[in-house]
């Protein structure tokens, strides 16, 4: 029982985000918690200081973003489903309108590992997706409700084949993305 895999993100107030895979004897969740800058749990936040994510068995947190306005994105993924983003309220409740109930399923196959924000068209998203024939990198971009903004590519998101010379026993994954400074 405990916390793997923490993740910390500081706000400009100086308080802080912590989120992670939470353990008990049966359930393996993402907890998140908000700490004042002197560290005290805040208990306005969520159900008692803290909000659990629970889709499934298993839960692993992939990635966490704390967004200008003070929304959190968390990016999950449960193994035998699928990665999925849930954005919170800077008060740990789920983002109306966002999703089903403030998280926004990936597609069946993708396996994503990194949020990234795009200012004014939502988040960027990326990792590995099956694309019917073998895994190849994987890039979303997510639009305000948590549906694929179509401007990108024409559906919302892109495979890109790295290794040509790939074999069923490799695959393609981008771990990280960040913007270019200059857009584009």
């Amino acid at each position: 029982m405990g916390w793997i895999y923490p993740m910390l993100k500081a706000l400009p107030d100086g308080s802080l985000i912590l989120a992670a895979m939470h353990t008990t004897d049966d359930t393996h969740d993402v907890a998140v918690m908000h700490l004042s800058a002197n560290g005290v749990l805040d208990n306005s936040f969520g159900v008692g200081g803290s909000v659990l994510i629970d889709r499934g068995p298993i839960d692993a947190l992939q990635d966490l973003l704390v967004l200008p306005a003070g929304h959190i994105a968390l990016l999950t993924h449960s193994p035998g489903t699928t990665s999925a983003i849930t954005l919170l309220m800077p008060n740990g409740a789920p983002m109306s309108g966002y999703g089903t109930g403030g998280t926004a399923a990936l597609p069946l196959g993708v396996y994503a590992q990194s949020l990234t924000e795009a200012p004014a068209q939502g988040l960027w998203v990326s990792g590995m997706g099956w694309n019917g024939s073998q895994n190849d990198c994987w890039i979303g971009l997510l639009g305000p409700t948590g549906t694929f903004n179509n401007t990108f590519s024409g559906d919302g998101q892109v495979y890109i084949d790295l290794d040509t010379h790939e074999n069923e026993f490799t695959s393609d994954i981008i771990t990280t993305l960040a913007p270019h400074p200059q857009g584009g």
